[in-house]
Formats: structure tokens, C-alpha cells, sequence
């Protein structure tokens, strides 16, 4: 029995620091056999340490086949805690598919 895969390699940042008190804006792009993947849409998440959601589920803007979500400054407040153990989760939409 062969066994189909689709390998799939997201630009990661490790660590992305994201700046408190200020917008920042944090991005991904989805790889595939080294073209970018035609992502549709898709959702960003960001979990704090205590695994309470600072932002849930919020809409990603897609450019150039880039998702990307910008957080304002009063939602990454100066009085958050600084440190390991922030968790970004994105669910993208694709067709799989190369942009044109």
C-alpha cells in the first residue's frame, strides 16, 4: 500500500518577539516543493502561558500569498508578563494549489 503525502514547510520565526505596549504585525508563509502556497484565508490565535487566548480566532489578512495578523498596541498591553510559553496558532485555508 503506497502512502500519499502532501509535505507542507510554514516559514516559522523561533522565537518572534512581539513588542508590548505597540502594533506588531507577525506573518507565515506556507511552503510547498519551494512555491509558496495559495492560502485563501484563515484564522490567527494567540495563547498565553496560562493558556488563556489574547486573541481568538481572529481573521488573517492574506497579500502575495503571505497570511499575516496585526495586533494592536492595546492588545499587547505594556502589563502583560514577559517570557517563554506565548503559543501563535494559525489555521490556514488553501486549495493547495501554487499562486499564479
Amino acid at each position: 500500500m503506497a502512502i500519499e503525502s502532501t509535505p507542507y514547510a510554514p516559514n516559522i520565526k523561533i522565537p518572534e518577539l512581539l513588542e508590548r505596549g505597540k502594533a506588531n504585525t507577525t506573518s507565515i508563509t506556507i511552503y510547498r516543493d519551494g512555491d509558496k502556497v495559495h492560502v485563501n484565508s484563515g484564522t490567527y490565535t494567540l495563547i498565553k502561558p496560562d493558556g488563556s487566548k489574547l486573541v481568538d480566532a481572529a481573521a488573517v489578512t492574506v497579500s502575495g500569498n503571505v497570511s499575516s495578523y496585526t495586533h494592536s498596541a492595546a492588545n499587547l498591553a505594556d502589563t502583560l508578563n514577559l517570557g517563554e510559553g506565548y503559543t501563535q496558532e494559525w489555521v490556514l485555508n488553501h486549495d493547495g494549489g501554487h499562486p499564479d
